[in-house]
């Protein structure tokens, strides 16, 4: 029998400061077209967000999802070989179920229905995706992948994102799955916000999709994040010649992935946060004195980019880490 995927309503969360600015005009969803690069906004999810539930995929899901991805999915298996073949600890198992695991994350890194912005729009909706079957099998196949310790970047606007209006000691739940930079020396097009987060669940997906514009890790969904803190860097007195090197953000917000089970009491920062906000501050600080590079690619920047929504954190017992 198939496990039925649980809906909860989305509803505002609480303890948001009021945006910056010109009042953070609400606005539709824009799509990146891929000639150009922007920084992609996101609304937040009307009616019903879909909880996925975090266990292996069935057979039957995985059958599904290969029929349905067709031609797609035989080029992303190609893929998935190929990191088999490389990395010998992605080969403890690998029967076809696997693989469909896998090619169902390197549909959601591509373009199309499999992609990000159409998974995750459709998850935030409660809707399960445009390709049936996928949706189990991505995040068995997230799961399945290494799991990343280190600070993770996404970007966003000030006037914008979620992110940004969450006073520290929110909690913000995501539907989706939100992918981040684990290359720190990245910096998009358009993006005035940096968002740096301490991962709990995230999975890098760099022994499994090889020689990207960036190395990523992906939240499974359902994943939640507490603010910690937000950063202004001092504008320089001195003035300085722009070389048209890409720079950092002035702005920072700085995010704790909270774990399985763990719910906070209130919103004052406990030793855990602390402890990894000074980490989070010395990753800041470093980003700001090296050397960033620019990446163009508008479906990378769309999956850095599309803020957080704003989801009410009860549905999270419907999922598993």
């Amino acid at each position: 029998m198939r496990e039925e995927p649980v809906r909860r309503e989305a509803v505002p969360v609480e303890n948001l400061r009021p945006p910056v600015g010109d009042g953070g005009r609400a606005s539709g969803e824009e799509v990146v077209p891929r000639e150009s690069v922007e920084v992609v906004r996101a609304p937040a999810p009307v009616g019903k967000a879909l909880v996925v539930p975090g266990r292996n995929s069935t057979a039957s899901e995985q059958a599904r999802f290969t029929a349905a991805a067709g031609e797609y999915f035989s080029e992303a298996l190609a893929t998935v070989n190929a990191a088999m073949a490389t990395w010998p600890s992605m080969r403890v198992d690998d029967s076809l179920g696997v693989k469909a695991d896998y090619v169902a994350v390197c549909l959601f890194l591509g373009r199309g229905d499999g992609g990000a912005r159409s998974v995750n729009g459709a998850l935030r909706v409660g809707q399960a995706g445009g390709l049936d079957g996928q949706i189990p099998c991505l995040m068995s196949g997230i799961r399945r992948l290494p799991t990343h310790r280190r600070a993770v970047l996404r970007q966003g606007k000030v006037n914008e994102s979620l992110e940004h209006r969450s006073a520290p000691g929110t909690v913000l739940t995501e539907p989706g799955f939100l992918a981040g930079s684990v290359d720190l020396d990245v910096t998009v097009p358009g993006a005035d916000l940096d968002v740096l987060i301490w991962p709990s669940s995230a999975r890098r997906t760099s022994e499994l999709m090889i020689g990207r514009p960036i190395d990523e890790a992906v939240f499974v969904a359902g994943a939640r994040f507490k603010a910690l803190a937000v950063r202004t860097a001092e504008e320089d007195d001195e003035e300085t010649e722009d070389d048209g090197s890409p720079q950092a953000p002035r702005v920072a917000v700085l995010y704790r992935e909270l774990a399985p089970g763990e719910t906070p009491t209130t919103t004052e920062l406990d030793e855990r946060d602390l402890a990894v906000l000074a980490k989070l501050d010395s990753v800041l600080a470093r980003r700001h004195q090296g050397q960033l590079r620019l990446v163009e690619d508008p479906e990378v920047a769309a999956r850095l980019t599309t803020s957080m929504v704003a989801w009410q954190q009860e549905a999270v017992a419907a999922v598993a880490s």
